[in-house]
């Protein structure tokens, strides 16, 4: 567990922080409040170093200091795509329960919506249960599973399954397609529209004033991604966790995908800002807080082809003859000058 990087984006707004109900102050959690005590001294949580393994653990813990300040009024949803066993929609039902109950908020609990995306046939008997579970464990909470592969459209898809769960996915075209379409069981499974679920359907509607979305779709995030970004979908998230996978990707995808994932949170909340607030001035909004979930055997260490050609191409160095013509002279002061390293 010691190879993830963490990149987590605070985006708060006045505004946005004005929507937020002040029924009584709630101190903000600590970052690694109830991290396991398993974790290696690198990522010791009583030194603030949970998020070095583990992201998910500042991110949900940010989550929840939004959700204790809910009023009665107000609601909050998670929405877990690619759930797999289920373990990150238990863990937001759980911990909820106990911050909110710590903190004298055991009202908010039945304000509580979790919905978990999967559609792994094998997982479906999995997550059917723990359904039941945590409806009986808590029971305020509204939990429910569907069985479906988030995409770009409604329809069917082919579903590519290895003997690791971790290891299937729509995708059958990166570092380990021969395995997949040669080992792998192969099964039809629907899909949904993932966009248009989020923009229309109840359950990330304008009802919830907290909605966190999580997306672990092993390496078919690079083709959703886009597609919720152009839509506007993303924007409604206030909470957005993203696990990337780059190495699952073909090499001839994986240096423009790359370009995405260093641009996602300016893409995300530059567009956000523009296109959605024209389309919907009352309720425009960006994310508050994004995540980034990258282990490092999934997207580091493995070839970038390109990346070496483009590191060459703006390394700093200009032309041997560059000092004799003026044009490239005038341009390298202009680009290499104390002005330019400064923005």
């Amino acid at each position: 567990m010691l190879g993830f990087c963490l990149t987590v984006c605070v985006a708060a707004s006045s505004n946005q922080e004005a929507g937020q109900s002040q029924e009584a102050e709630v101190k903000e959690l600590d970052p690694c409040w109830s991290s396991p005590n398993s974790m290696p001294p690198s990522c010791n949580p009583s030194k603030g170093l949970c998020g070095v393994c583990r992201p998910d653990i500042p991110f949900r813990n940010r989550f929840f200091s939004d959700f204790l300040r809910l009023s009665r009024m107000e609601r909050a949803v998670v929405v877990d795509v690619g759930a797999n066993t289920g373990e990150f929609s238990r863990w937001m039902t759980l911990l909820a329960n106990i911050a909110a109950r710590h903190h004298s908020r055991s009202h908010l609990i039945g304000q509580l919506n979790v919905t978990m995306l999967d559609p792994q046939p094998s997982m479906a008997p999995v997550l059917t249960k723990l359904v039941t579970d945590l409806r009986r464990r808590t029971p305020n909470v509204s939990v429910s599973f569907l069985p479906v592969a988030a995409w770009t459209r409604n329809g069917n898809m082919t579903f590519y399954s290895l003997k690791s769960s971790q290891e299937s996915s729509l995708m059958a075209d990166g570092a380990d397609a021969s395995r997949m379409v040669n080992s792998g069981q192969k099964t039809i499974v629907p899909t949904i529209d993932l966009a248009a679920w989020l923009l229309h359907g109840a359950s990330f509607s304008d009802a919830f004033t907290l909605r966190l979305l999580k997306i672990d779709i092993e390496g078919a995030e690079y083709d959703l991604l886009p597609h919720l970004i152009v839509s506007g979908a993303l924007c409604r998230a206030t909470h957005l966790l993203v696990e990337w996978h780059l190495n699952k990707l073909p090499y001839s995808r994986r240096l423009r995908f790359l370009g995405l994932r260093l641009a996602f949170d300016e893409l995300l909340t530059k567009g956000c800002q523009s296109s959605w607030a024209a389309r919907r001035q009352a309720n425009a909004s960006f994310p508050r807080v994004i995540a980034h979930d990258e282990y490092a055997s999934n997207n580091f260490h493995a070839k970038v082809p390109g990346l070496e050609e483009l590191l060459f191409a703006h390394n700093g160095t200009w032309p041997p003859d560059c000092s004799e013509h003026r044009v490239c002279m005038k341009m390298k002061g202009l680009f290499d000058g104390s002005e330019a390293s400064t923005k």
